[in-house]
Formats: C-alpha cells, sequence, structure tokens
C-alpha cells in the first residue's frame, strides 16, 4: 500500500502561521503615536482636537499646557505614595487615588484642548461626581487634622512640599483658565474642578504631614502679639529708686 506523501501545497495549507499581536483599533484606545516629531509646528502653531490648528501662545494652549504642568507634579506625589515604606496600607490606597486624578487631568486637558461648540468630541468630560470625589476626600481627613493657628510655609517634609508645588501650579493653572473663559465658553465643571482641586491638594498636604509625621512649617507672624496689645513692652529687672521727698 502506497502511503501519500504531502505535496508542498498541502504543506503551505497544513502549515500554523505565528499568531500576530492584535492592536487596540483607534475608537477604543482613543490615541496611537506613531512618531514623536512632525515639523508642523515649527511654524508657532499646533493642532487641538477635531483639527483645528491655532497659535501656541493661545489662551486655549496656555490652559492645558499649565494643567500638563500640574499633573506632572501630581505624578511626583503619586511616584512618592507608591515608593512609601511607612504606613503602607494607606499609601497604597492614596497611590490609586493619585492615579483617578491624574486621569483626571487628562480628560480636563482633553475637554481644553477641544472647541468647545463639538461637545461630541469630548470623550471622557469632568463631571459632577469626580468633583464630588476631591470633597469627600477632604470631608474625610479635615476632622483628623489639627487646627491651624497661622498660613502653612511650604516646607516641613517631602510630602507637604510637594503638594504645595503642585497646589500653586494649580492656582495658576485656574487664572489662566479663568481668563480664557472670558473669551470662550469654558464648561464649568472644568472650572469647578480646578478650583476645588487646589482646595484638595492644600488638605492632601496637611493629611499626608500627618499621617508621615511630618512637621508642619507655619508662618511666624500671626503667632506673634500684634502691635498696641498690652505688655508688647518687656518689663525692666533693675528697679528704680524711690524719690526722697526734699526736706
Amino acid at each position: 500500500m502506497k502511503v501519500k506523501r504531502p505535496t508542498k501545497a498541502s504543506k503551505k495549507k497544513t502549515a500554523k502561521k505565528p499568531a500576530k499581536k492584535k492592536r487596540a483599533p483607534m475608537e477604543k484606545t482613543g490615541i496611537r503615536i506613531y512618531k514623536t516629531y512632525t515639523r508642523t509646528g515649527d511654524d508657532g502653531t499646533t493642532g487641538i482636537i477635531g483639527g483645528v490648528r491655532v497659535k501656541k501662545d493661545s489662551l486655549r494652549i496656555e490652559s492645558y499646557g499649565t494643567t500638563d504642568e500640574l499633573q506632572a507634579h501630581l505624578g511626583a506625589i503619586w511616584v512618592s505614595l507608591k515608593a512609601a515604606k511607612k504606613n503602607k496600607k494607606e499609601s497604597t490606597k492614596l497611590a490609586k487615588m493619585m492615579k483617578i486624578i491624574l486621569n483626571d487631568m487628562f480628560d480636563l486637558g482633553s475637554m481644553l484642548a477641544t472647541p468647545f461648540d463639538r461637545p461630541e468630541l469630548m470623550r471622557n468630560p469632568i463631571t459632577p461626581d469626580r468633583i464630588k470625589y476631591l470633597e469627600d476626600r477632604m470631608d474625610e481627613w479635615t476632622p483628623q487634622l489639627k487646627p491651624l493657628p497661622s498660613f502653612t510655609l511650604s516646607g516641613g517634609g517631602e510630602f507637604s512640599v510637594k503638594c504645595h508645588i503642585a497646589r500653586t501650579v494649580c492656582r495658576r493653572a485656574e487664572r489662566v483658565i479663568f481668563k480664557f473663559a472670558r473669551k470662550e465658553d469654558v464648561p464649568e465643571e472644568v472650572l469647578h474642578y480646578i478650583n476645588r482641586l487646589s482646595d484638595f491638594l492644600f488638605v492632601l498636604g496637611r493629611y499626608l504631614a500627618t499621617l508621615f509625621k511630618e512637621e508642619e512649617a507655619l508662618w511666624d507672624t500671626p503667632l506673634k502679639k500684634p502691635l498696641g496689645s498690652k505688655n508688647t513692652k518687656p518689663k525692666s529687672k533693675t528697679k528704680k529708686p524711690k524719690k526722697t521727698k526734699s526736706r
């Protein structure tokens, strides 16, 4: 009995091809970066969502550019929390929270980079429940903090100072966005979120200082007695000689 040998054609049919890695379609990922430089911005313009090109020094670009700067500082807090060796359980919980906020910042920047008359292009806009998330965290931490007798200085410890840096950048972002809002119809959720975030970072800095037993540096001046108050002059230790009546 003759055994049929597989021909070249049958080998091609039966041979298994290596499985190709499936790429996620663009509609699922939202973005795909093929090349870092494009040279299209050499003329001082940049493209925003929807294909429109605007000047790089416009208020729109300044707005989401400053939020991008802010999220970089938030990333530094996130990394420090992930690397923290003390209070590991709470640090891990807070690190997850920071990642949520970092994603919020990219969504907020995406909203600012989208023409406001094209809301259908905003993929994941900021919603009131995300603002409430910040408020709930502040309401949770504030009762655990000691009352402040003065304003805090930007120092005291690693976590405290990083939160203060992020807070001041957040305030700058807020000023730029509100200036932009006088010319364009910026969604109110953007304005509310960026305002609440700066308050959140102040409370977070205090909470982390308490959690990691960092010193809270205070502004000295309000702790001193105000001018014109009683007993401001030091009492003299030397007794004045009593006056005697002349005879």
